[in-house]
């Protein structure tokens, strides 16, 4: 802001709580287009849904946005797009809601590069902190390895540790912290009573519904997001137990079968574990 001629910043200066809510406005209406990310007025107003009935694309002829219904729709119904493929914490932090656990299409989790600090050795440690800036984040997602975890995760074996061993000791761990939350206590124990009749099953929340115990959409939204970073953690430990040949493909959990593919063809092509990041 310095640079800047202050007559730009107007007669207040510049203030960064404006900025924030004017670049989370931004944020949540923006659409990719060959001119970068531009605003489409009215389009915006569309809300997201897995199964939308309409679609919008980019007319390169004509220069404009188009947007086409996919079915049917009847008079006084809303128009839905989809804002993509996305998990409840991505939802929540770019769009402000999140979707419920049954109709999730993946899980993800995030932290901080610095946390993952604690689970190495200081030769290690200090790899770390050259590689990644002091506020980097490390996402995670339970359909492929991200390009953030396996830069982590070359980035440990380049300084002498083990990558996978790694990776499992922090799920592990963060893990255990998710099953103390006591606002999981109810889901974790509904998705362990699911999961003894059908291994494979991901289901936290039909207890929720058929006991009547679901908090108001504002207020369920955290226990959503975090039953999805559990998830996501849960899916990359068991791609590794599969992949070490302790868990059997009939008990891994459903959502887990592309991470343990992309670990699979990570550990295949060794040592560059970023080949795997899928665009």
């Amino acid at each position: 802001a310095g640079s800047l001629s202050p007559d730009l910043l107007g007669p207040g200066g510049f203030d960064v709580g404006l900025f924030l809510q004017a670049r989370l406005s931004f944020l949540t209406r923006e659409f990719g287009t060959p001119h970068d990310s531009s605003l489409v007025p009215l389009l915006d107003f569309c809300n997201h849904q897995n199964n939308p009935n309409a679609h919008q694309t980019w007319d390169v002829n004509d220069d404009s946005m188009v947007v086409k219904a996919t079915r049917t729709i009847k008079a006084g119904e809303e128009v839905t797009i989809s804002y993509g493929v996305l998990p409840n914490p991505v939802l929540l932090r770019t769009y402000g809601f999140t979707l419920p656990g049954e109709e999730e299409p993946n899980w993800a989790f995030s932290s901080l590069a610095s946390l993952w600090e604690e689970q190495v050795c200081p030769e290690v440690a200090e790899k770390l902190r050259s590689a990644f800036t002091p506020f980097a984040e490390v996402q995670m997602s339970s359909t492929r390895i991200t390009e953030s975890l396996a830069r982590m995760l070359d980035t440990c074996e380049a300084a002498g540790g083990d990558g996978l061993a790694i990776l499992r000791t922090w799920c592990e761990a963060r893990l255990t912290a998710l099953e103390g939350c006591p606002v999981l206590i109810h889901a974790l124990n509904t998705l362990k009573e699911n999961r003894q009749k059908d291994p494979r099953s991901s289901n936290w929340w039909s207890a929720l519904t058929t006991e009547g115990c679901s908090p108001e959409e504002e207020e369920d939204a955290p226990l959503r997001v975090r039953m999805s970073e559990y998830l996501c953690l849960l899916a990359h430990r068991e791609a590794l137990d599969m992949l070490d040949g302790r868990l059997p493909e009939e008990k891994m959990l459903s959502g887990a079968q592309e991470m343990h593919q992309a670990l699979k063809e990570a550990t295949a092509a060794e040592p560059d574990l970023q080949q795997q990041q899928q665009q």
